[in-house]
């Protein structure tokens, strides 16, 4: 891991020309060009079209005449004599070492690497003279800006959590994200915090269930090396969240208020969902919200309403901001909400027939949903037990807004046991 760190970070040592690549190719680019300041002295145009527009671009002219090197003279020695006064001393051969030197190739710079990496790209004839599509060699080389700004700047990057590997023999578990066509790797130990109690279990089980439940949840990093030669970068999510955390739970606006607080209703990534509940990040912080906080219908399993990689609104319920490396916060889903029972008067009336949908069955009866906001608790029907997603029709017997509860018999089931 740390020879992918080690090949191209902040301080190392960088072509002129990657330090330059400060403008990203687009629809703005013609004739085949990509438009980048090389700190070449021209105008900062390479042409992408053939393989001799790989190399390097050649050195500025010289302005001014340098005078020639006087010659240098090898010294004779006594035992290189001439066999005649018009026989010149032969010239000693070049060793063995000296043959090895000029023979063996350069190693690639690692702009050299860079280009390699991104590929040419055809001439493109536009419509109106202008190219407004983006090519292959476009994105590549957009996507690796945004690495090398991640690395330089710590600029932070989303992706989605797509894949689980395992490093080599040590089994290390990685995280794996794609930036376009860069494979970005988050070691276990950079991707999430173990809890502090782990049941017994070993460091690399307890890893390795928290990345699986998180296995298509929406992730930021940022990036700490990039290996050009495979299109390989690493990344650290810990270090996006320690920055999200900065930003907004410490961050002020004009009035010198704080940006985050109790009672704001804020976006949540969803990160990991089991059926008791799920986990949420809110802005580099990871909460816990139960199923029963997450909708004001009678659900039991949360996985039937979110999965890893869903946005959804909270309310902050509790914020604990006192310890800067541990915030504590308690968000609600359903707080979020605009409460349905506020208006089930208005909408149900008791003697009236609504149509529904079986959402739950256990001993306490049947809960149908209505209209996707509200569960009426009926009884179990006579003629046997409608089925989870069955069409029902409903009697309303009555409605209690103050302990949001409405009772209801049903009159008709599509399907039943």
């Amino acid at each position: 891991m740390s020879e992918i760190i080690d090949t191209v970070q902040p301080g190392n040592d960088v072509s002129p020309e990657l330090e330059g690549m400060d403008q990203r190719a687009g629809p703005d680019t013609s004739e085949g060009y990509l438009q980048t300041d090389l700190n070449t002295g021209q105008d900062g145009r390479i042409p992408i079209e053939g393989p001799a527009d790989l190399e390097e671009p050649e050195a500025a002219p010289q302005t001014e005449a340098e005078e020639p090197k006087p010659k240098r003279r090898r010294r004779k020695t006594a035992t290189a004599e001439t066999q005649s006064d018009t026989e010149t001393p032969a010239e000693a051969a070049p060793s063995a070492e000296d043959a090895e030197e000029e023979e063996a190739p350069k190693e690639p710079s690692t702009y050299q690497k860079l280009r390699s990496f991104i590929g040419t790209s055809e001439r493109v004839i536009s419509i109106d003279g202008r190219r407004t599509v983006e090519t292959a060699a476009d994105r590549t080389k957009n996507d690796l800006l945004d690495m090398l700004e991640s690395l330089k700047s710590k600029r932070i990057l989303s992706g989605t959590f797509t894949g689980l590997e395992e490093q080599g023999t040590s089994g290390r578990n990685m995280a794996v994200i794609y930036h376009g066509n860069i494979k970005v790797i988050i070691p276990a130990d950079e991707m999430v915090d173990l809890p502090e109690e782990m049941e017994d279990r070993s460091e690399r089980s307890t890893y390795n269930d928290m990345l699986l439940r998180r296995l298509g949840a929406e992730v930021d990093y940022i990036v700490k090396g990039i290996d050009p030669d495979n299109g390989i970068a690493v990344g650290s999510r810990l270090d996006a969240m320690r920055a999200k955390r900065k930003q907004f739970y410490y961050g002020t606006d004009r009035e010198g208020n704080y940006l985050l607080y109790t009672g704001a209703v804020v976006e949540a990534r969803v990160v990991s969902v089991v059926r008791s509940g799920v986990f949420v990040e809110v802005f580099g912080v990871e909460s816990w919200i139960a199923v029963k906080d997450l909708t004001y219908r009678r659900v039991m399993d949360a996985t039937i309403l979110h999965q890893p990689g869903d946005r959804i609104l909270v309310r902050i319920m509790e914020l604990d901001r006192s310890h800067r490396d541990s915030i504590q916060i308690e968000v609600s889903a359903k707080e979020a909400m605009p409460n349905p029972f506020e208006r089930a008067a208005r909408r149900y009336v008791a003697g009236n027939k609504y149509v529904g949908v079986v959402g739950h069955v256990d001993v306490n009866g049947v809960f149908v949903t209505l209209e996707g906001e509200l569960d009426c608790l009926c009884g179990l029907p006579k003629r046997g037990r409608p089925l989870p997603g069955a069409r029902v029709t409903v009697r309303v017997v009555e409605v209690d807004t103050e302990q949001q509860r409405i009772w209801g018999v049903i009159t008709h089931a599509s399907t039943v046991l």
